[in-house]
């Protein structure tokens, strides 16, 4: 499952829930560290998610508000259209690169006859 694809069911099984949620139980449901569920937690709060933290023995996380499903697969998708455009700059970065000393060499040889 794609990282974009588990944040959306990630608030979904919030959603199913009316109770807290520890990053372990999310963790243990989508296969992930407990580690990636606190990153995801984080990344959905960027997104406009609002949780509550809870202390305690049963302590973890309430999802309060989120924006709607669709706004957030949207912002998803700029993501990953935004990381596919600078993959493709530096492609076309490298490229440049490639013809400017290509330029030079030519220009180098052409004074050297």
């Amino acid at each position: 499952m794609k990282k974009g694809e588990r944040l959306l069911y990630e608030i979904e099984y919030f959603n199913s829930r009316n109770r807290s949620i520890s990053a372990t139980e999310i963790g243990d449901y989508f296969g992930v560290a407990k580690n990636t569920v606190q990153d995801d937690i984080d990344r959905l709060k960027n997104h406009g998610c609002i949780f509550e933290a809870t202390d305690g023995r049963n302590g973890g996380y309430v999802l309060k508000s989120a924006p709607s499903l669709e706004r957030l697969a949207v912002g998803e998708e700029k993501e990953q259209l935004l990381k596919q455009m600078i993959e493709e700059a530096k492609g076309e970065k490298k490229e440049l690169l490639r013809q400017m000393t290509e330029e030079l060499a030519i220009k180098t040889l052409e004074k050297d006859k």
